[in-house]
C-alpha cells in the first residue's frame, strides 16, 4: 500500500495522549496511533451505515403494512441484546 506523507498540528493534549499511547507498547510510533484512529472512525461510519440501511429496511417494510406482531417483552428482550452487544 502506498503511504501519502501529511504534517498536522496537535494541542498539547492530543500529543500527550498520543506519546501514552506509545508508552502502552501498543503502537510502535506516532503514525500508527493515527492510522488506528483512522481505522476505528472508519468502522464506526460501516457500522452506522449498515443500521441506517436496516432501519430504512423496516420502515420500507412496516409503510407496506406487512409485518409481524411482536409483544412488549420481545421488544425489551431485543432493546437489551442490542444495548448490550454495543
Amino acid at each position: 500500500m502506498t503511504m501519502v506523507k501529511k504534517s498536522f498540528s496537535l494541542t498539547e493534549q492530543q500529543d500527550r495522549w498520543i506519546k501514552e499511547q506509545l508508552k502502552s507498547g501498543d503502537f510502535g510510533n506516532e503514525s500508527e496511533v493515527i492510522r488506528a484512529l483512522i481505522r476505528s472512525r472508519q468502522n464506526e461510519e460501516r457500522d452506522n451505515l449498515a443500521r441506517l440501511e436496516a432501519l430504512r429496511s423496516a420502515l420500507s417494510h412496516g409503510e407496506k403494512g406487512s409485518f409481524e406482531p411482536i409483544d412488549l417483552d420481545e421488544i425489551w428482550s431485543s432493546a437489551r441484546a442490542l444495548v448490550k452487544n454495543e
